[in-house]
């Protein structure tokens, strides 16, 4: 699984993976708009999932592929920007990793490391009694 799940999200390209992968999900969303920016006009003389099955064979065949193309367009729409979204989680990450968490975690840049490490779950209750009003959904470790 673990294969199947770098090949899925970076390619085992690393950081080049995710963005290469995120430029594809922003092509696959652009030509999904482009496509119904220029498909609209011809089918607004017919209503919506109208099958002409009386007229000519080719004509019933090409109404079906615009329905099941149209009926397809949601779904594919939903995972190409969720796809696009998800890629750039890595490079947020990053950015935050380099920015904020460098600046909250400079006093003990040249501090010695820990001899005893401290407990998560201590941790995320003095946060939970620094901030009561608000819920914990993220925890950083530099």
């Amino acid at each position: 699984m673990y294969l199947m799940l770098k090949l899925h999200t970076d390619l085992f390209l690393g950081l080049p993976g995710y963005l290469f992968l995120g430029l594809m999900g922003l092509l696959l969303v652009a030509s999904l708009v482009s496509g119904v920016v220029v498909y609209t006009p011809f089918m607004r003389k017919l209503d919506f999932a109208t099958v002409r099955a009386e007229r000519s064979r080719r004509l019933k065949w090409l109404d079906l592929h615009n329905l099941l193309g149209i009926v397809t367009l949601a779904w594919v729409l939903v995972v190409g920007v969720t796809g696009v979204i998800n890629t750039l989680a890595l490079p947020i990450l990053m950015l935050w990793q380099g920015g904020q968490l460098a600046e909250m975690t400079a006093p003990y840049k040249d501090a010695p490391p820990l001899q005893r490490l401290g407990s998560l779950d201590a941790a995320l209750a003095t946060a939970r009694r620094a901030a009561p009003d608000m819920e914990v959904s993220f925890v950083g470790f530099p």
